[in-house]
Parts: structure tokens; C-alpha cells; sequence
């Protein structure tokens, strides 16, 4: 397991999974007053999974943290699950850019077709100008992924290619909105 508090990240760089953080296990992972800045690929050609955090296997849980000028290919936040569910408190997602879920790129990982197999719960938290090329300028989520929003802000986010989808939100699971 892993547990992070009062800790940054800062320009750190990886060439494929997690340029700050990767995490391949079962237990909970759990991050608390964090700040992840400038974190991203060691070459720019890499296809990097996760500027701040690569995470696959357990329960995720984020508060009161900062992700700001992540670069990667998927997300700032890179998470891959079978089941479980990823927490996200009290955070700021600002000026991340990907390829596809510039802040939060979340994909369910088992060979089931369970629906809403994995859980994406996000509250107080907001989102400002990210930027996408293809899909989910903020947060790009798979199917079988049920996506809670509560109190959430999203302004200025934005999916930037030709035929590109989803400014702020690009999901093929369930949405739920609650809130401010």
C-alpha cells in the first residue's frame, strides 16, 4: 500500500507508466494534501500513461491535492481497474494536457461486462482549463465505469482536435450530477 501526506511531486519523469507515482497493487492507495507539478514523459515521443499517477489494482483515494501542468498521452491520472473505487476530495485539476482525459483518464480493466463494475467519485473538486486532442479535455472514462460528480466546477476545459468529443466530460458509462 501507499500512503502520501503534505508531499510533492515536482518534475519528475518517467517514459511509460506513472511520471511521478505508479502503483500495481491490491491494497488502498491513499494521497492527502499532495501537489503534483510538471510531471510528465522523460522523452516527449513516449507514450507516458499517467503524468502524476499510473494506479492499477486497489481503492484510490485523493484529498485536498493539486495536479498542474501534467503532460502524458492518458490523464495526469492514469487509473486501470477490475473493481473497486477511485475517491477524489476537496482537489484543483488545472492546465493538464493529454491525449485523451487530461486529468483523469479512468478505464475499467476486467473481462466482464459488469455495469458500473468500477466507480469514479469525484466532490468538491474543480477543473480549469485542461486540454485534451481527442477525448475528455478534463476526464475520459470507459465503459463499465460509473462516474459521480458532486459540487464539481469544470471551466475552460476543452477537447481540441477535428471531430474530437467531450470538452469537459467524455464517458461511454454512467454519469451521475449532483450539486453546484
Amino acid at each position: 500500500s501507499l500512503r502520501a501526506e503534505r508531499s510533492t511531486f515536482k518534475d519528475n519523469l518517467s517514459r511509460r507508466e506513472g511520471g511521478a507515482i505508479h502503483t500495481a497493487t491490491t491494497e488502498e492507495v491513499t494521497l492527502s494534501e499532495c501537489e503534483f507539478e510538471g510531471n510528465g514523459p522523460e522523452d516527449p515521443m513516449s507514450s507516458l500513461w499517467g503524468a502524476s499517477i499510473h494506479h492499477t489494482g486497489g481503492d484510490l483515494t485523493i484529498t485536498k491535492s493539486t495536479f498542474e501542468g501534467e503532460t502524458s498521452d492518458r490523464g495526469a491520472l492514469h487509473i486501470t481497474m477490475e473493481s473497486g473505487r477511485v475517491s477524489i476530495e476537496e482537489s484543483t485539476f488545472t492546465q493538464n494536457t493529454a491525449d485523451m482525459g487530461a486529468a483523469i483518464y479512468f478505464q475499467y480493466g476486467g473481462v466482464g461486462d459488469e455495469v458500473d463494475a468500477v466507480a469514479l467519485e469525484i466532490s468538491k473538486t474543480t477543473f480549469d482549463q485542461n486540454s485534451a486532442a481527442t477525448a475528455g479535455g478534463a476526464i475520459s472514462a470507459h465503459e463499465y465505469t460509473r462516474v459521480v460528480l458532486t459540487d464539481v466546477t469544470m471551466t475552460g476545459n476543452e477537447a481540441t482536435a477535428e471531430g474530437a468529443s467531450g470538452g469537459a466530460i467524455a464517458t461511454s458509462g454512467g454519469v451521475v450530477l449532483s450539486g453546484g
